[in-house]
């Protein structure tokens, strides 16, 4: 019976460690692994988009699933969806021209419900 695998395939499964296959051959693994990380080309451009921008913090929360479709369902909506836009643009919303997110719209109905609660603690 012959074994299967070997060389690179061994490497992946060793996670490239040297010698864990308990025999020789350990280091050359890890130069397989190295090499094949290496060959994989990274883009080198600058990081756009909310991830990478400190300003802005993941913020996770538990919707109805339904609400969340039929959400989606709206923003997928060409008349909904340029209306959406000129809310997320009065209220300075950042959002991705043409394909605003259900971040984009969270944030701007967050926004709407802090500036009322802030006109209902100063009428009082």
């Amino acid at each position: 019976m012959t074994e299967r695998g070997g060389g690179l395939a061994d490497a992946f499964r060793s996670g490239g460690r040297r010698g864990s296959s308990g025999g020789e051959g350990g280091a050359v693994r890890g130069e397989a692994v190295r090499a094949a990380r290496g060959s994989v080309r990274r883009r080198n451009r600058k990081k756009v988009g909310k991830r990478s921008d400190p300003r802005y913090g993941q913020a996770p929360a538990y919707v109805l699933k339904s609400v969340f479709e039929r959400t989606k369902e709206a923003m997928a909506n060409r008349e909904i969806r340029v209306e959406l836009e000129e809310d997320l643009r009065e209220r300075g919303v950042e959002f991705k021209e043409g394909k605003p997110d259900f971040g984009a719209l969270v944030e701007m109905l967050l926004l709407d419900w802090l500036e009322e609660a802030a006109d209902e603690a100063g009428g009082r």
